[in-house]
């Protein structure tokens, strides 16, 4: 999982509901934002001391959830759906301190459209992996997300609409740079 910053770029804050990962409005949740990257995405993000485990580091709920987050995002930008997770295998490798900022980075490992298996990696500052994770999704059908998410056809097809037209929009920019 290499990182080029050039080929980097803020997402648009777009959130799911009140994502507790990335709801911008959502007062208790992590608020992370999200990069493009040529390979996934990638969140540069310090976990409040209020969200440990132990005193110092971080929760291993939390970390899994950094870890399921930034695979999600990283479907939802490199093929335009949305994911459900199905499993996820996370490898506690090291302690994740708090107050500390962390690389939380992704990329699509294999998908054959409607199965796809993702890496993800909590990383230091100075590159030390610190968690990873494998994670397996599936794309659900309209009518399965209708009834996970409680919104009818239109408000998904609008709430996709909005968050990945800008998506495509700033690859097609990127390319053509």
């Amino acid at each position: 999982m290499s990182q080029n910053k050039s080929k980097q770029w803020l997402l648009p804050k777009r959130a799911f509901g009140d994502c507790f990962g990335c709801a911008p409005h959502n007062t208790k949740g992590l608020k992370l934002q999200f990069w493009y990257t040529e390979n996934g995405c990638v969140s540069y993000h310090s976990i409040p001391k209020e969200y440990c485990g132990f005193t110092g580091l971080v929760h291993g709920g939390i970390i899994a959830t950094l870890l399921d987050e930034v695979a999600a995002w990283t479907i939802i930008t490199h093929l335009f759906r949305i994911g459900i997770t199905v499993q996820i295998t996370v490898k506690y490798l090291k302690p994740v301190p708090t107050e500390e900022e962390l690389v939380i980075k992704a990329e699509i490992l294999e998908h054959n459209g409607e199965n796809i298996t993702v890496l993800a990696r909590i990383q230091s500052k100075i590159g030390l992996i610190l968690a990873e994770a494998k994670s397996k999704w599936v794309i659900p059908s309209n009518t399965l997300l209708e009834k996970i998410t409680g919104l009818n056809t239109q408000e998904l097809d609008d709430l996709l609409k909005e968050t990945i037209e800008p998506i495509q929009k700033k690859q097609l920019t990127h390319q053509n740079e």
